[in-house]
């Protein structure tokens, strides 16, 4: 078998690909605190844009996280995202999380 690998030293030898999952469809949201209880969350923040909380796949998501995380676990809500956001919706959601810490 060929390979198409340069083994040479004008050629970066190591190589990364890395991503965040991407779950998508019908049910998904239901799979979050599943996923919440398997990394043994105890606290955990929601990033969500605040017309996204009012909506049922939210509420789903609260569903979930209650249902699958144990229930020592610490939530919090960060409801201000925005979708262009600037320096100053950073330095809020900093300031928020700072003041958060335990």
């Amino acid at each position: 078998a060929s390979s198409s690998f340069q083994n040479d030293e004008n050629y970066d030898q190591i190589c990364e690909l890395a991503s965040s999952s991407l779950r998508f469809g019908p049910g998904s949201t239901m799979e979050v605190g599943y996923d919440l209880a398997s990394l043994k969350a105890r606290r955990i923040l929601l990033f969500v844009d605040p017309h996204v909380a009012k909506l049922p796949p939210f509420e789903n998501v609260l569903c979930s996280i209650d249902q699958h995380v144990p229930k020592s676990y610490e939530l919090d809500i960060y409801d201000q995202i925005r979708v262009e956001p600037d320096n100053e919706s950073f330095q809020h959601a900093i300031s928020y999380m700072t003041n958060q810490t335990a």
